[in-house]
């Protein structure tokens, strides 16, 4: 039971250290004396003397320590008793000194700050280790007070009882490490539907194990800048040694394929080109036909008459259109955009008819090399294109264009 309520009462004071008074003295004998101040009010279990070498700032932080201490402590051992308690009784217990310093060495670093150096040993009588520790000491009011105190490296434990010696780990300074370090942000998809994802395999492997990477939404857009942020287990970490530095840090999306909303820049020679020679071939395949673009090439009396020849096509106009909300793309056969030119062709079936045809191609996307890719980043196939034809240029317009500006910013193109 003692050493447990001893064990319990370091890891207290350890936490939270901090100031008493001095001499007209050197700054490193002032501050060796604090130490020593220190760790004689520790062993003579006097709480108050031990508060006198604190700073005032961690004197403060100590006092509420007491508070989270008492109930830590009495859930532990399982009796009603405080954190200044168990502090006189833990010392009053013991037999010579608890906790003693070696090798101390001073290091000033300014006028305000400096810190000690020294290897602290701790006997219960039953347990003893040692370890190398470091006090941090602050100056307030021409004297030299206790800020922190912090274990830097692995003790050495050394049952008593029956002579033995093994490595313990006194709790090590954490390493502070950059979990965004050697993380590739990956981009998939074409905007404004780039999807991001990451690969850890460039990172500390603390990390690849331990941390997860979160976004706030799904889809991004080209040049969109975004946050992603760290999730881990903060405690687990701490466990095993180490913190983490930041937990956010932003991307922008950037090369990546978009989908084009204009048809402003948009080279189409060779696609207008292509989608003229598909009208050209589907109308003369249907020569012989009843039917032409699934149209009726000519009913008298209830008698269907066949294609007898094409006379002529004619180019009318074009139109592009582009969705007006990303978001409603599954509701709108998920296509962003599309390219539309409407023809008309004369032809024979008995007499002279005329119909009008609208080839069409969707999700026209520009690559990061400036070329132009078709349904989903592919390369042009006629098998792409696809039409709607009616008997008038009325009635094509009305059906198939006028009719998709309750979704889809409509240009005519000349």
């Amino acid at each position: 039971m003692k050493k447990i309520i001893a064990i319990i009462v370091s890891i207290c004071i350890f936490a939270v250290l901090p100031a008493s008074c001095a001499h007209q003295k050197s700054d490193e004998e002032l501050i060796k004396e604090r130490v020593e101040s220190f760790l004689t009010a520790y062993n003579n279990g006097d709480l108050e003397a031990v508060l006198s070498c604190m700073d005032t700032k961690s004197k403060n932080e100590f006092s509420a320590l007491m508070n989270i201490g008492d109930a830590l402590i009495g859930g532990l051992s399982g009796f009603d008793i405080s954190v200044s308690n168990i502090f006189s009784l833990a010392i009053g217990v013991q037999m010579g000194d608890v906790l003693t310093l070696s090798d101390i060495s001073v290091d000033i670093q300014n006028e305000k700050k400096a810190t000690v150096n020294a290897v602290m040993g701790y006997d219960d009588t039953m347990t003893a280790y040692s370890g190398q520790v470091q006090f941090v000491m602050v100056k307030e009011n021409d004297d030299w007070f206790i800020n922190d105190l912090k274990p830097v490296r692995n003790s050495v434990t050394e049952d008593i009882s029956s002579g033995s010696e093994t490595e313990g780990q006194v709790t090590e300074e954490l390493q502070n490490i950059d979990p965004f370090e050697g993380l590739q942000v990956q981009f998939d998809g074409i905007s404004p539907y780039v999807t991001v994802s990451f690969n850890t395999l460039d990172c500390e492997d603390i990390v690849s194990e331990n941390v997860t990477f979160e976004l706030d939404k799904e889809m991004f857009k080209e040049g969109e800048t975004f946050t992603v942020t760290a999730s881990f287990d903060k405690k687990e970490l701490e466990e095993k040694g180490y913190s983490i530095s930041n937990v956010s840090k932003e991307y922008t999306v950037e090369n990546v394929p978009k989908y084009i909303t204009s048809a402003d820049n948009a080279d189409f020679t060779e696609l207008n080109k292509n989608m003229y020679d598909y009208v050209e071939a589907n109308a003369n395949g249907s020569v012989g036909e009843s039917s032409i673009f699934d149209v009726y090439a000519n009913e008298i009396n209830h008698i269907l008459y066949a294609v007898n020849k094409i006379d002529d096509i004619e180019y009318v106009g074009s139109c592009f259109m582009s969705l007006k909300n990303s978001n409603d793309i599954a509701i709108n056969d998920n296509t962003y955009n599309k390219y539309y030119r409407i023809y008309s062709i004369d032809f024979t079936a008995v007499d002279e008819r005329k119909i009008y045809v609208a080839v069409g191609i969707n999700n026209i996307s520009i690559n990061t090399d400036g070329k132009i890719c078709y349904n989903i980043g592919q390369e042009f196939s006629p098998s792409m294109l696809y039409y709607k034809a009616e008997i008038t240029e009325e009635e094509l317009n009305s059906k198939h264009i006028v009719s998709e500006k309750g979704s889809y910013n409509v240009t005519e193109i000349d």
